[in-house]
């Protein structure tokens, strides 16, 4: 991830039942966090970073 919020490659599509191992870097200077989750989840969850932008949690 980096400071623009995006990941490389923006998506991945992986067979049903198929084992996948992500390594995640940050070349950015800003903490993100990576967050496996479906759409509905993620949009929500970006909404609470975006009202509470200082907010630690695990």
């Amino acid at each position: 991830m980096n400071d623009s919020m995006a990941y490389t490659p923006s998506q991945v599509t992986v067979e049903a039942g198929e084992t996948i191992h992500f390594k995640v870097t940050n070349s950015g200077q800003l903490v993100h966090e990576f967050v496996l989750e479906g759409e509905a989840e993620i949009l929500e969850h970006h909404e609470l970073m975006m009202r509470f932008p200082g907010m630690e949690h695990d």
